[in-house]
């Protein structure tokens, strides 16, 4: 595996060339647009910082916030600007969903409409059709005439002229992307587009056919920058710096400017956006020497939503301060981590403070211009503590970390900014009393180099920079790196890998260390050969009985108290980058010393063809942990409500999971007590019972579930999960997930059908209730043979089920050689063959044996089986 860098705000720009490339060529009636790349790229003038979600910070001249673009002459001559565009990309926004859901609720009502109006259509609707027509045609050659140029995704290229005007040598020009060029005036320019805050890309043309530059500034949270650094590459960053040089200086010139447009005399004084559950609050102060009636005022996330947190009728006076508990007022700032003052609606003030480590509150000081960081909150109290108007850049390493096949020395340097800078090497975090870095470090094996800068009298200590390099290692599959304190896994008393003192009794020996629900900071790397990723996150013993076996599962929290709150990337290779609150890793669990492929074999198989059932993703992965090797892993998402918002395509907050024996997971149980109540005590073979029932719950995902446990013989039967979305724009059925098959087709034998769809007393009887009575239903039992069949021809047949496991297993198999080694214990290569044989041998035969156990336990008749198995014979 080549190794590649995680700075991932860095430019390639034979990327960004192909990227343009794909975005302004474009072949009409009018001929093919071409742009090249100029040979004075990045030489002239040069886009050198770029403001995509500007939610608190600069101000236009009318007062409102728009996202910016700074473009700077990095020649000795004055340039005229009178040949130059900005151009950037609009990606269209996915309405799929929504417009499917309002589609449906059209049709039902053009179902009501009466026979006069029916009618009255029927009279007018050749009329309406040419009228129509000859508007689309219209239309039609409009759009033509000014067709966009579109890349492959939809994005439409969006331009827009500099006025005649020159840019003098190290000047800066900012405009404004507003889309109201009609505002730009000789001391304030607007493009006529505006920018988006996620995979965006600006670029600098020259007479409409050269690239002077670009950027590509990806996704930014509120108030965060793109900026060019002096040796052209870009990183993001939260000081801001319009209209000047990026540097110290210019966060300064920013302070004071953006402190003389607020107006208000209502102003936020500090603010603790990350900090404990409830623990999150917002302090307002009267800066005026007039009293101020706070219901004037309302706060706000974004400028654009409409539910706005509202003051009570309180006058503050003179001086005076008022503090909002956004816990108890119901006012949630932890995932945006910005707040707005509106007054009506004006933008009075605001403060975004993303880039502030957990606990540290931003604010303002008496007679200072601007926010400064305070490592000592004074809430309700005059900001005395110490303030720090910066945070010390992270160290910056000359070696790009990764997976290195050669055995090598690398000869590691530090850019430590002119701060002292202190690290380690054994994955845990640096503190002052760690090594300070000299000149360089000399890296001979496998190692994690962690480092900070110390900072100084008017910056913060810095973040902690990881880096994990592997040497002499190689893998077929893509590596995942964790980093931790040693103690944090492995001390007697407070580590989550071991038992420690409580840990002494009967199994599952529920007093361990493994069992405590500790959370670790931790930080993960990602190596796909690709972009890859990484970030500080928790860390977590994940799993039930599993905790108590050697090789444990792991759980990943991205939240505020360990780094960023959510994570977006391609996690599982499919193309598809996702937002992340939690990840899985999982060890193999029960099935450690059989296929160790269980889980993944059984969902894989039934995910393509039950496109309601719901399934986790997965990709295996060598993962290391300070540095060592410690097996193979399989990513997985995590059943949450994340996960079901993502599947059910609905929001976080409307969710309902409800697991075994009726355990209210997430959401309220209200509905789904109202569903088994119905299933239990009411005639399903009724039909307008069994319509009820439709309408609570999908249907497919019942069956297909069912199926799916028969198949896999699953013993385990305590993991089952119904899911809902209350959201307006949901159908509000429950679904059921299907996951966690470790413990299936077992050496004892397999459990019968009957095990699975007959209501009774015991766990799986409880959950048996719903299909049992629903099998009642002439139309259902129709419905199930009509899906088993499917999955007999198809997804459980012994030639597809050969090759989804054999494709799962052929992926493993050189990571499976050297997690045995590490493993030794719990699995032997030899053996690990041995059982991929037997278990081949039970796929061949199991889809026969379905088949005639259902045949059995539903009384297939003679016409049943004829129709839907006849050829299966």
């Amino acid at each position: 595996m080549s190794f590649f860098s995680l700075r991932h705000t860095a430019i390639s720009l034979s990327t960004l060339t192909l990227l343009a490339a794909l975005l302004l060529s474009s072949c009409d009636e009018a001929g093919t647009i071409d742009l090249t790349r100029s040979d004075d790229f990045d030489k002239e003038i040069v886009i050198n910082e770029v403001m995509a979600s500007n939610r608190t910070g600069l101000l236009a001249a009318d007062g409102n916030l728009y996202d910016w673009v700074e473009v700077k002459n990095v020649s000795d001559k004055a340039i005229s600007l009178a040949d130059y565009a900005l151009a950037t990309v609009k990606y269209p926004k996915d309405k799929s969903a929504k417009k499917k859901k309002k589609g449906e609720k059209g049709e039902e009502a053009a179902d009501s409409v009466s026979n006069e109006n029916t009618e009255k259509h029927h009279m007018t609707d050749a009329k309406g059709k040419k009228d129509k027509k000859d508007k689309k045609d219209k239309k039609d050659k409009k759009d033509k005439a000014n067709a966009p140029v579109v890349d492959s995704l939809g994005g439409v290229l969006l331009t827009w002229d500099f006025p005649k005007m020159e840019l003098a040598p190290g000047e800066c020009m900012l405009v404004f992307a507003s889309k109201l060029p009609e505002n730009s005036t000789d001391k304030e320019l607007h493009a006529s587009f505006k920018l988006g805050s996620k995979n965006g890309v600006v670029q600098l043309i020259k007479k409409g056919k050269y690239i002077m530059s670009e950027a590509k500034f990806g996704d930014l949270n509120g108030d965060q920058c793109l900026r060019r650094l002096t040796d052209g590459s870009y990183e993001k960053s939260y000081m801001q710096t319009p209209g000047t040089d990026n540097d110290a200086k210019g966060y300064e010139a920013y302070n004071v400017t953006i402190e003389k447009q607020r107006k208000s005399p209502l102003r936020i004084w500090e603010l603790q956006a990350k900090g404990k559950k409830h623990e999150t609050w917002i302090e307002l102060q009267n800066t005026s020497n007039t009293p101020i009636n706070l219901q004037e005022y309302c706060l706000t996330t974004k400028p654009t939503k409409a539910d706005r947190w509202q003051f009570p009728n309180r006058t503050l006076q003179p001086g005076e301060r008022y503090v909002v508990d956004c816990g108890k007022a119901n006012f949630k700032i932890k995932g945006s981590c910005c707040v707005l003052l509106l007054k009506g609606e004006q933008f009075m003030d605001g403060l975004c403070s993303h880039h502030a480590p957990y606990g540290v509150t931003m604010g303002r000081v008496e007679g200072k211009q601007g926010f400064f960081y305070f490592t000592s909150p004074t809430r309700n109290e005059v900001n005395t503590s110490k303030a720090y108007r910066f945070i010390a850049d992270k160290p910056l390493f000359s070696e790009l970390p990764g997976v290195y096949a050669e055995k090598k020395s690398l000869q590691l340097k530090i850019n430590t900014h002119g701060y002292t800078v202190h690290y380690t090497l054994d994955g845990s975090e640096p503190t002052k009393d760690s090594p300070i870095y000299k000149d360089s470090i000399r890296i001979d094996s496998s190692c994690v180099v962690r480092a900070f800068c110390e900072g100084d009298s008017t910056s913060m200590s810095s973040h902690i920079a990881t880096a994990t390099y592997l040497i002499g290692q190689e893998h077929d599959l893509a590596v995942m790196c964790i980093s931790v304190n040693h103690n944090d896994l492995y001390d007697y008393r407070s580590g989550i890998y071991v038992s420690g003192p409580g840990g002494g009794g009967p199994y599952p020996h529920e007093g361990a260390n493994y069992w405590k629900k500790w959370w670790k900071k931790a930080h993960v790397e990602f190596f796909d050969g690709k972009e890859g990723f990484q970030a500080d996150c928790g860390l977590a013993i994940f799993g039930g009985f599993s905790r108590t076996l050697e090789k444990k599962s792991f759980k990943i929290k991205f939240n505020d108290k360990f780094g960023p709150s959510k994570v977006t990337y391609d996690f599982f290779g499919d193309g598809q980058p996702l937002e992340f609150k939690n990840l899985v890793l999982r060890s193999g669990s029960q099935d450690m010393g059989g296929v160790m492929v269980r889980d993944e074999f059984f969902t894989s198989l039934m995910q393509p063809e039950c496109p309601t059932l719901l399934t986790q993703k997965y990709r295996p992965v060598a993962l290391y942990i300070n540095g060592s090797y410690f097996g193979l892993y399989y990513i997985r998402e995590k059943i949450d409500k994340h996960f079901v918002a993502r599947k059910l395509n609905t929001t976080n907050d409307s969710i309902s999971i409800i697991m075994s024996k009726g355990y209210c997971e997430e959401g309220t149980k209200t509905k789904f007590t109202e569903l088994m109540n119905f299933a239990r005590n009411n005639d399903l073979s009724k039909k307008e019972n069994y319509d009820r029932i439709c309408q609570m719950i999908d249907i497919n995902s019942v069956i297909d579930q069912k199926i799916g446990e028969i198949y896999a013989s699953n013993v385990d039967v305590g993991n089952i999960r119904y899911v809902r979305s209350d959201d307006a724009n949901s159908d509000k059925k429950w679904y059921i997930v299907y996951y966690d098959l470790d413990l299936t087709w077992s050496s004892s034998g397999t459990k019968p059908a009957s095990f699975y769809l007959r209501p009774g007393d015991s766990e799986s009887g409880i959950h048996n209730v719903l299909v049992g009575n629903l099998l009642k239903n002439s139309d259902f039992r129709q419905l199930f043979l009509q899906r088993l069949s499917h999955h007999l021809h198809k997804t459980i047949s012994a030639n597809n089920a050969t090759k989804v496991f054999d494709g799962i297993t052929g992926t493993i198999k050189q990571e499976m050689k050297l997690n045995c080694k590490r493993w030794p214990k719990l699995l032997v290569y030899e053996k690990w063959e041995k059982n991929l044989a037997d278990f081949k041998e039970k796929i061949n035969k199991r889809d026969k044996e379905v088949l005639d156990d259902l045949r059995k336990e539903l009384a297939i008749t003679p016409e049943e089986n004829k129709k839907y198995f006849g050829d299966l014979e």
